[in-house]
């Protein structure tokens, strides 16, 4: 925490409130979190990766869907070059998310911003977006945030490696639905103002008409830059 105080130029009160309200606040996801890790350590086992490079991959890459992408590639044999590749254009949604923070935490510099680039994931920006709109709270609450949901992914993906062998069948317990419930759970909650269902109702007609058009990922990035561009046009003609 000195060192994060050193870049940072809030009261330290204001830090440390903020820091604990985004951990308890990112508690309930985790109910999403926690099948979702533990179905990418059972499934990186299967494709032969060992306890330690799975978890590993969790502590360093910390990416969700890409793991699960790169762990199938890797039991493929496929060139480093092609999942790097791939990874990347699979997280470039976080790029779109990153500029859509950039108004609350401009002020900061490289070495800070370092931190919450790593730990961005869909449930704490979600979470964080939400929470800036509704209350006054700073960059610590984010970090806070990502912190719990990093720890967790830790220590599911570790679990799933260790015990998920031991389950015969995984899909029947149906925690692959939890990830998918949580994301609309805090959907909800962002649906609060007209241009909010229209900017969903953009990027739905626009992914489902872009998926049936090009392959792959695509239409994820495409949709939601429509859908942002259809938002801000809509509100700059309510303006006027």
């Amino acid at each position: 925490m000195r060192l994060m105080e050193k870049f940072i130029g809030f009261q330290k009160s204001d830090k440390k409130k903020c820091f604990i309200l985004g951990g308890k606040k990112s508690l309930p996801l985790l109910l999403g979190v926690i099948p979702f890790g533990f179905a990418y350590g059972v499934f990186a086992r299967e494709a032969g990766l060992n306890i330690l490079e799975t978890t590993l991959m969790s502590v360093l890459v910390f990416a969700g869907t890409s793991q699960f992408i790169a762990v199938k590639m890797i039991s493929n044999n496929t060139e480093l070059i092609t999942i790097i590749i791939s990874t990347f254009l699979i997280n470039l949604r976080h790029l779109l998310m990153s500029i859509s923070l950039v108004p609350y935490f401009k002020r900061l510099n490289r070495y800070t911003l370092f931190f919450f680039s790593f730990g961005l994931t869909d449930e704490s920006y979600a979470l964080t977006t939400t929470e800036l709109k509704r209350s006054l709270i700073n960059e610590y609450f984010m970090l806070g945030a990502n912190l719990i949901i990093y720890l967790t992914w830790i220590t599911s993906s570790f679990a799933g490696a260790v015990i998920g062998s031991r389950i015969i069948n995984f899909k029947t317990l149906g925690l692959d639905f939890a990830l998918p419930a949580t994301f609309i759970g805090l959907l909800a909650l962002q649906m609060e103002t007209k241009t909010s269902f229209i900017v969903l109702g953009t990027s739905l007609v626009f992914s489902l008409l872009i998926y049936l058009v090009i392959p792959g990922k695509w239409y994820i990035i495409i949709a939601s830059l429509l859908a942002a561009t259809g938002g801000v046009l809509w509100e700059k003609w309510i303006q006027k």
